[in-house]
C-alpha cells in the first residue's frame, strides 16, 4: 500500500475582503505543491460563496451579506481523501453552549468541484455531539430560504429546541469540526492557530505516537519515523496526519491499508511489517512508541 503523504503546514482559504460579485484568490495554499488543485478549489469557493452573498442580500442580522468579506477556510481534519473545513465567519454562538456554523467537504485529489456544504449546530458541553440541519452541494441550498445567516440562525434555533444531536466521531469529520466550532468562537483571535493544531495534533486525550520506519508496496526506499498516531479508547488511527477509516487498534497491535496488503504494528515488540493476505511479510521496520501527549 502507499503511505499517506504529509500535507504542507498551511490550512486556509483565503478570499480578498472586496464587493460581492468580485471575489479574487489571494493565492495562499492549502495545497500548496498542487497548484492546479489549489486554483479549482479557490474558484469553486470563490463561486459558492459569492453566490450565497448575492442571496443574502440584507437578511443578515449583522447588516452585511452572509459572505460579503472575507473568507477563510480553515481545515481541521482529513478522513482517507476527504478534507474537512469550517468557514469561521459562518460561525455564530446559540446561547452559552452552542454554535451554528457551515462545514466544507473537500476531495484532496480533486477538490473542484466542492464535494458538499452541511450547515451545523455543536453541542459544546462535553462530550462533544452535533447536528447537521442541511447539506447540499451549493451554499445557497443549506436553509429554505436561502443561506443568509437570518435563514441559518432560524433553523439552527429550531435544531437546539428540538435537542436532537449525535455524538461526534474521529472518521466523519464531526469531532474535528465541532471542537473548532466551540473552541474558535471563544478564542475568534487565534482561529488559524486552533484549526492548524486540530489538524496536526487533533484527537482524543489519550492518543499516543509511534515512530515508524515503514516502505511502500513495491519499493525498496524506506520511509523513517514516519508518524502513526493512535487511540486505544476510540480505536483510531492517523499515519502522517491523514486519518484512515482502514485503521484497527487492539491490545496487541496497531493495524491499517486498504489495498491487499496491510501494515501491522506489534506493540509488544515495537515493529512494522507489512503482511500480504496470504501472510507473506514483506517489510519489516523498528518502531518507537510514546505519548502523543504529556
Amino acid at each position: 500500500m502507499s503511505l499517506p503523504l504529509p500535507l504542507p503546514p498551511c490550512f486556509s482559504l483565503k478570499l480578498r475582503p472586496i464587493r460581492v460579485g468580485s471575489w479574487r484568490a489571494l493565492g495562499s495554499g492549502i495545497l500548496r505543491g498542487l497548484p492546479i488543485c489549489l486554483a479549482s478549489l479557490a474558484a469553486a469557493a470563490q463561486t459558492g460563496n459569492a453566490a450565497s452573498a448575492g442571496a443574502a442580500g440584507n437578511n443578515n442580522p449583522k447588516g452585511n451579506s452572509d459572505y460579503g468579506y472575507a473568507v477563510g477556510l480553515q481545515l481541521v481534519q482529513r478522513v482517507d481523501d476527504v478534507l474537512f473545513g469550517v468557514d469561521p465567519i459562518s460561525l455564530a454562538p446559540l446561547g452559552n453552549r452552542h454554535v451554528s456554523g457551515v462545514l466544507v467537504r473537500v476531495n484532496a485529489s480533486r477538490p473542484s468541484p466542492v464535494l458538499g456544504y452541511s450547515h451545523f449546530v455543536a453541542d459544546c458541553k462535553k462530550p462533544l455531539r452535533m447536528a447537521i440541519v442541511a447539506t447540499a452541494q451549493s451554499p445557497l441550498d443549506l436553509a429554505p430560504q436561502g443561506s443568509s445567516a437570518r435563514a441559518r440562525y432560524s433553523a439552527a434555533t429550531a435544531v437546539v429546541e428540538d435537542g436532537v444531536f449525535s455524538k461526534t466521531s474521529m472518521l466523519d469529520g464531526s469531532w474535528a469540526v465541532a471542537e473548532f466550532a466551540c473552541d474558535s468562537t471563544q478564542r475568534p483571535a487565534r482561529t488559524a492557530q486552533i484549526a492548524r493544531e486540530l489538524f496536526e495534533r487533533g484527537g482524543p486525550s489519550d492518543m499516543r505516537t509511534a515512530l515508524c520506519d515503514l516502505q511502500t508496496d513495491g519499493d525498496r526506499q524506506t520511509r523513517q519515523d514516519v508518524e502513526v498516531r493512535f487511540s486505544d479508547s476510540e480505536k483510531v488511527v492517523a499515519v502522517n496526519k491523514q486519518w484512515l477509516s482502514s485503521g484497527r487498534v487492539t491490545e496487541t497491535e496497531i493495524s491499517f491499508g486498504s489495498g491487499p496488503a496491510r501494515w501491522r504494528i506489534d506493540r509488544a515488540a515495537a515493529e512494522a511489517s507489512l503482511v500480504h493476505p496470504g501472510g507473506k511479510v514483506m517489510f519489516v521496520g523498528s518502531c518507537v512508541v510514546r505519548d502523543a501527549k504529556p
